[in-house]
């Protein structure tokens, strides 16, 4: 197995250990193709933990709590990586949290939360397999939607 650069940066952030093909989601809803700065988005690396992951490097980027939150949603594996002065100042595992407002959809139409104009609320019940409830409708939900 060879080691391939995909760019360094000097101060930002690194998203590594991505569930593989989840790079471009997380793309999205960070917004990269809006940014000015350096982006890496690198799909299907060789992984020590897993077979495959993509990797994303964000050039003067920090992340937000509702940033963490939803990379957390879509891949629970993620390791955060703060670049300061080309080298890491810290590294911690994305978590996702128990209670989750304003940044999911409810899959439930009927939900008062996709009704009225309120924020949503979810309770995580398991976080290995990603299980959510409506705080409104109850509703169990293992398919997570992000505004």
């Amino acid at each position: 197995m060879s080691e391939r650069k995909v760019g360094t940066i000097n101060n930002g952030v690194v998203i590594d250990h991505i569930t593989s093909g989840k790079g471009t989601e997380i793309s999205k809803i960070l917004a990269l193709d809006s940014l000015k700065s350096f982006v890496v988005i690198a799909s299907n690396l060789d992984s020590k933990k897993s077979e495959k992951k993509d990797l994303i490097k964000i050039e003067g980027k920090e992340l937000s709590k509702e940033e963490l939150n939803k990379i957390a949603l879509i891949s629970k594996d993620s390791t955060i990586n703060i670049i300061r002065n080309g080298e890491i100042f810290s590294k911690y595992k994305v978590q996702i949290p128990e209670i989750i407002e304003n940044i999911l959809i409810c899959n439930n139409p009927n939900c008062i939360s996709n009704i009225e104009k309120i924020s949503s609320k979810f309770y995580c019940l398991d976080k290995n397999k990603v299980i959510l409830k409506c705080h409104y409708c109850e509703k169990k939900q293992n398919e997570i939607k992000i505004k």
